[in-house]
């Protein structure tokens, strides 16, 4: 039998499965992390085709998903995600907290490609080192 415990941390929560512990994500995490972590499904590019569909979809609730993206640690992964919400026209206010979270950061390359030539998109402080999603 499957116990779901109370405690949930930032889209995580710990079930119990027999005498084990287990941590899952529910689905807006691991999209967040998908974008993090792309290599299983064949990289960034399907990784925010993925993304893309869910929300085209409707099958991500937007607003946890952008809470969850905006706390994520890894500032990169931050602008992506904005990034690709701005790509598929996303509201600016609904971005509003996601943005604030990379204000005063440095350049980063969209695509992880040592190449830092590309268009600068000054509104996510990224490089377009790669062909747009």
């Amino acid at each position: 039998m499957i116990k779901i415990s109370p405690k949930r941390m930032y889209g995580l929560e710990k079930i119990k499965i027999g005498n084990a512990e287990v941590i899952v994500s529910d689905k807006e995490r691991t999209l967040v992390d998908l974008i993090y972590f792309p290599k299983p499904v064949g990289g960034l590019k399907n990784a925010f085709d993925i993304l893309k569909e869910q929300v085209a979809a409707k099958q991500v609730d937007t607003s946890k998903f952008i809470g969850y993206a905006s706390q994520f640690p890894l500032v990169s992964t931050r602008k992506g995600i904005g990034f690709l919400l701005d790509q598929i026209l996303f509201d600016d206010k609904e971005l509003l907290p996601l943005r604030k979270t990379i204000e005063k950061t440095s350049l980063s390359n969209l695509f992880d490609l040592k190449s830092r030539k590309g268009k600068i998109n000054k509104k996510w402080r990224i490089i377009e080192n790669a062909a747009a999603p």
